[in-house]
């Protein structure tokens, strides 16, 4: 018969628990990181959405023409405040 020594057993059978821990460990660590990289971009994106947009009614209202927006069902009329101070021209 083979004696088993029990104290070798508990050791394998320690370290494999510790080896499954670690990459339990690692896996969540690596989705949290993953994910707060999404987000990041995300937040990016709408960031350079944002002054895409405002740059947009920036170039058109300097054209001295009104810029019309509509946000939340409310009709507006933009114009760049130099437009407004400009003397009307009289032929």
């Amino acid at each position: 018969m083979i004696k088993v020594d029990t104290q070798k057993i508990i050791i394998i059978v320690l370290a494999a628990l510790l080896v499954i821990s670690i990459g339990y460990i690692a896996g969540l660590k690596y989705r949290e990181y993953s994910e707060n990289k999404k987000s990041e971009y995300i937040e990016a994106g709408f960031k350079k959405g944002y002054e895409y947009a405002i740059l947009q009614l920036v170039n058109e209202a300097s054209g001295c023409k009104p810029v019309q927006i509509v946000a939340n069902n409310v009709s507006m009329n933009l114009i760049a405040e130099e437009c407004l101070r400009m003397p009307a021209n009289s032929s």
